[in-house]
Order: C-alpha cells, then structure tokens, then sequence
C-alpha cells in the first residue's frame, strides 16, 4: 500500500484518520464452570470476536462504526413488520407463526440464530429484533436484507447493542 502513499502509522484514507490496525478475528476459548457447579463449560467455544480497527490517535479514539453502526450479534429491522396484524402472525395457526418463519429464513442465509424478539409496544409500527450467534452472521443478514421489500414494506436493517437487548432495552 506504500505505492499508493500511505505509511506505517498513518490511518487510510485522504485526511488519514481511518483506522490504523488491520481488523482480525480472535477465537475465544472455552471457560470452564467451577467445580461446585459441577464442572463442565460454560458455553460453546470456538466463537470468534473482531477486533482492532483503532482510529489514528490512540486507544481513546472513537471506533469506527460503519453505516450500520457498531457491530453486534443484535440486528434491529425496521418497517418489516409495518401493517401486519402481529398477534394473528406470532400467534400463528400451529404453524409457529411469524417469529419461527423469519427465524428459519435467517439461520438458513446468514448464520445461526439464537433468538427472534417482535417488540410490540407500537403495533403499527413494531421493529423486529434478530440475535444471531455471530457478528459476522449479523453482518451478512444486515448487508442482505438492508432495502429489501417484506409484506410491501422495505426493511431497514442495522446493528442493536446486545447489552440492551438482553436488558429488555428496545428502544
């Protein structure tokens, strides 16, 4: 890339305040339970993180975010579910309804899903939320589905903090 004129140190981009550390995946390893609680893991291992992306100017640089904000396993989307009468569709006919629909449609394209949340606290108006195992089955949905047409609706998709989202934070 020095060909192009950038040097070691310096963020991409003409102003150079891009990042300045490549992005990479770190694989967590498998915690184990304390023995009084039996022993065993704690939960699946092999998962991986991305990390890095620092922005020029030191550790307190703000991160870089990217049109669909700061990644995470939550997707938000938004306008899927306009129109739609929610309590007929989750309810559904034995079928499993709506949430097990979108459920299924997204662990088969983009990765796997741990849990599908319609919040319905404005039913005109209810964002639907996809928590995926991953990020990067998150960013694959948030690419696919950013500007496709559901129901006559289009969708707008983005990431969702999962601190909030397993708070019950919807908003």
């Amino acid at each position: 890339m020095s060909k192009y004129g950038w040097s070691k140190g310096s963020g991409l981009g003409a102003s150079e305040s891009g990042i300045v550390n490549p992005l990479r995946v770190q694989v967590e390893k498998q915690k184990k339970k304390p023995d009084s609680e039996g022993g065993g893991f704690v939960g699946p291992g092999g998962r991986g993180k991305i990390i890095g992306g620092r922005k020029k100017g030191g550790a307190g640089a703000e991160t870089e975010e990217g049109k669909f904000g700061a990644m995470s396993e939550v997707v938000i989307l938004r306008g899927m579910a306009d129109g739609i009468d929610l309590d007929a569709e989750i309810e559904g006919a034995g079928d499993g309804g709506l949430m097990q629909e979108i459920g299924e449609e997204c662990g088969e394209k983009y990765g796997r899903v741990e849990r599908v949340f319609i919040h319905r606290s404005d039913r005109s108006r209810a964002p639907v939320f996809v928590k995926f195992a991953s990020q990067l089955s998150a960013l694959r949905a948030v690419n696919a589905l950013e500007g496709r047409i559901f129901n006559g609706n289009t969708i707008i998709a983005r990431f969702f903090d999962t601190e909030k989202f397993e708070a019950g934070i919807y908003e």
